[in-house]
């Protein structure tokens, strides 16, 4: 079976996917990439008794289930240096290095996650469309199922337009910065 387009997993995705039993069906069904950073931010995930259970990304990555990427320091410095401070200081390693890898593709990926910065900081550089929910991606391969706010369809839109809102208003990168910058940056060299 064909898998679905290529996607990129911050680490709020990966645990919540651990969490509620389904990490293998979503990686048989996608393209999984995860940065490298992601593999230190996700060690732990709650059973339903609430003790805790340690998960590695490692064994899918050697199987080739999940390819792994990593972004160099000085590229995710430059990158980070282009927005307000009150926009950056919210992200995550993970989700940074997810953005810089996937402004410096020219395949379109889609990146999840359950943080309103990364849908901000997409829809403030007119990449509003290669964000993605996790109610989205279950919704895609049959696996719907409640979930909290942040993982759904309507927070990713919301915060999306807020990004772009921002934008238009010049509250999102700073002074003097531009969009065309974000893509030169994270073009500028190989990952």
């Amino acid at each position: 079976m064909k898998k679905l387009r290529l996607l990129l997993l911050d680490a709020n995705i990966v645990i919540k996917l651990f969490e509620e039993g389904i990490w293998g069906d979503v990686v048989s069904r996608y393209e999984i990439h995860v940065a490298r950073s992601v593999f230190g931010e996700v060690q732990f995930v709650k059973d339903k008794d609430g003790f805790a259970e340690t998960i590695s990304l490692k064994e899918d990555e050697d199987r080739g289930h999940i390819k792994v990427f990593e972004v160099g320091v000085s590229k995710l410095e430059k990158f980070k240096g282009l927005f307000v401070s009150t926009v950056i200081e919210r992200i995550d390693p993970g989700e940074l290095e997810s953005l810089v890898f996937l402004f410096s593709q020219s395949e379109e990926y889609r990146l999840a996650s359950a943080d309103g910065v990364v849908f901000r900081i997409l829809g403030g550089c007119n990449r509003g469309d290669q964000g993605i929910s996790l109610e989205e991606i279950l919704d895609q391969i049959g696996l719907n199922r409640e979930i909290e706010k942040q993982f759904g369809k309507d927070f990713r839109e919301h915060l999306t337009n807020r990004g772009f809102a921002e934008q238009m208003q010049d509250r999102l990168l700073r002074s003097g910065r531009s969009i065309a910058e974000c893509e030169a940056i994270a073009r500028s060299q190989s990952i």
